[in-house]
């Protein structure tokens, strides 16, 4: 009888594939920390883009009518067709009002807060208006530089 001869088994030990484990989870863990960020970075270029145009088409509402929606017409009033004092007929301003963008944390509203004859920061201005919203931790302002939405 021959004795047997065992080759050396080629392998890798436990803690070879602990640190392999180990370090796939860390990328991982970075990997979706870049991706929550530039989701809600995301949201806030909408929001603001969204705002903008809003802002750009009360004032197109405005010159065409003379005076800013009110409160209580809201923004609703840009997706219409206007007629002024003068009997000429314009719009609608906007296709649609657009909503803000789904989810965040914390998320953002249902629409965007439209107050007329308001300044920024919530004083009394008439002819001003103030269109806004607000989530992600992000303000997104008609008026740049206010960090509050009314």
């Amino acid at each position: 009888m021959t004795p047997r001869t065992h080759a050396r088994q080629r392998g890798f030990t436990l803690i070879e594939l602990l640190v392999v484990v180990a370090i796939i989870g860390i990328l991982a863990a970075i990997g979706f920390a870049l991706y929550v960020n530039v989701q809600a970075r995301g949201r806030y270029g909408r929001a603001t883009a969204d705002v903008r145009t809003l802002a750009g088409a009360v004032g197109a509402y405005s010159a065409h009518m003379g005076n800013i929606p009110t409160t209580a017409e809201g923004l609703a009033v840009l997706a219409q067709v206007a007629t002024n004092a003068q009997g000429a007929s314009a719009g609608p301003f906007l296709n649609a009002v657009p909503t803000p963008p789904g989810g965040g944390s914390p998320a953002w509203p249902a629409g965007y807060v439209y107050q007329a004859d308001t300044a920024p920061g919530g004083a009394a201005s008439p002819g001003n208006f103030v269109v806004c919203a607000s989530g992600d931790g992000f303000v997104v302002h008609s008026t740049s530089g206010t960090a509050t939405c009314p």
